[in-house]
C-alpha cells in the first residue's frame, strides 16, 4: 500500500491495496483512529482529485530543503562573532 500511493507515481491498484489493509485493521482488536480513517476514505479521494500520487505533498521533502539549507548556511554564511569577516555575513 505504501508503495502504491506514498511513493512519487502511483500505482493503478492503489485503491485495492488501501481496501486490503482496512480489512486487516478492522479484523485487528484495535480502534479505527483518525489518521486510519483518513487513509481509508480521505487518501483515496485525494489521490484521485489530484491524479497524483502523495510522494508530491510530502512534509519530507520541505523538511530536507530545511536540513541542506542549514548545512550550506552553517558552512558558508554563518559567523563567529569574533570573525574578521562577521559584519559582513547578513
Amino acid at each position: 500500500m505504501v508503495h502504491a500511493c506514498f511513493g512519487m507515481k502511483i500505482e493503478p491498484d492503489f485503491e485495492d491495496k488501501i481496501h486490503e489493509f482496512k480489512i486487516l485493521c478492522e479484523e485487528l482488536p484495535i480502534s479505527i483512529t483518525p489518521k486510519l480513517h483518513i487513509l481509508f476514505y480521505h487518501v483515496p479521494e485525494f489521490v484521485k482529485a489530484v491524479n497524483n500520487s502523495l510522494g508530491l505533498y510530502s512534509e519530507q521533502t520541505s523538511e530536507l530543503v530545511h536540513h541542506d539549507f542549514g548545512i550550506l548556511w552553517n558552512q558558508q554564511y554563518k559567523r563567529e562573532i569574533i570573525h574578521p569577516d562577521y559584519e559582513n555575513s547578513g
